[in-house]
């Protein structure tokens, strides 16, 4: 096992009513528990706002949650020293969905590189080591080591987001995390960036968390699929089972939308309470109940 997440809570106040005197609030991930074992690949699926990024970001510990524990790569990081999250943070990195963004603009590529020897300046103590392994990494992401004094904004959505990739890898992490890394590519790219997540987690030998709302490439690259509705993860289960035979109702409206290319439209009728918890109905298929 190399993460472990349980009871997981986090809620956004937001101030209501015309002068701000009222607060409500949105519960964004609400009691969820996920284990994700080395070498597995699983896709976090849901419609925009069900809580998928707000949970990834509570792993890496970009955001504290409110409560329940983190266990990664037998280490609780949910409290404790830095060293900890030290230890954590090199061994998980993430890929954002917008490659621009996440590359800063005043940065030329050998510098966005260098800052991802951050947590690794003992490791890679000079400079020489340091373009070795940028070089390693430019070849399995398909880049070429000519392009170290180009800015950003140079290259193609593409490119920036092998760029990105590339970064996430130099610390020769465990855990990579994808947070809509390809919806923001057209679809011919988002199928060569696929391709080389398969290549690549077969390289390094690399655990994927991805989240996406795009089910097609999900079913590619994931063994495992964890639905996520209104912050709950209602259902989770072999990548065929779920497309074969799904169990929830909003797995079910979630996969007609996706073949009929609509919205998903609100289960008024899906009622969530604190007790509840994923039952396993048989051959690791678990459903929320």
């Amino acid at each position: 096992m190399l993460l472990e997440i349980k009871n997981i809570k986090k809620s956004f106040y937001q101030k209501t009513g015309v002068f701000g005197e009222n607060k409500s609030c949105v519960k964004a991930v609400d009691n969820v528990d996920l284990v994700i074992n080395q070498g597995e690949n699983i896709g976090l699926v849901g419609e925009s706002g069900c809580g998928k990024t707000t949970l990834a970001r509570i792993i890496l510990r970009l955001l504290k949650s409110d409560s329940g524990s983190i266990n990664f790569d037998g280490v609780d990081i949910s409290q404790g020293s830095f060293g900890k999250l030290k230890h954590a943070r090199r061994n998980m990195q993430m890929v954002f969905q917008d490659p621009y963004s996440s590359l800063d603009p005043r940065f030329n590529i050998e510098n966005v590189m260098e800052e991802g020897f951050t947590l690794g300046k003992k490791e890679w103590n000079t400079k020489s080591k340091r373009r070795e392994k940028i070089f390693e990494t430019f070849s399995a992401v398909n880049l070429s080591t000519d392009i170290l004094d180009r800015y950003p904004h140079e290259f193609s959505g593409g490119e920036r987001q092998r760029i990105a990739i590339a970064r996430s890898l130099v610390l020769n992490p465990k855990l990579l995390i994808l947070d809509e890394a390809v919806s923001s590519l057209d679809v011919i790219i988002q199928k060569q960036i696929v391709e080389l997540l398969a290549d690549l987690r077969k390289k390094y030998d690399l655990t994927y968390l991805f989240i996406s709302h795009n089910l097609k490439v999900v079913q590619r690259i994931c063994q495992k699929i964890a639905v996520m509705y209104k912050g709950k993860i209602v259902e989770l289960a072999s990548t065929d089972d779920i497309f074969s035979y799904p169990l929830h109702p909003y797995t079910k409206e979630l996969l007609a939308a996706a073949v009929e290319y609509r919205s998903v439209k609100d289960n008024a009728k899906i009622e969530f309470t604190d007790d509840m918890r994923l039952i396993d109905m048989g051959k690791g298929h678990f459903l929320l109940k």
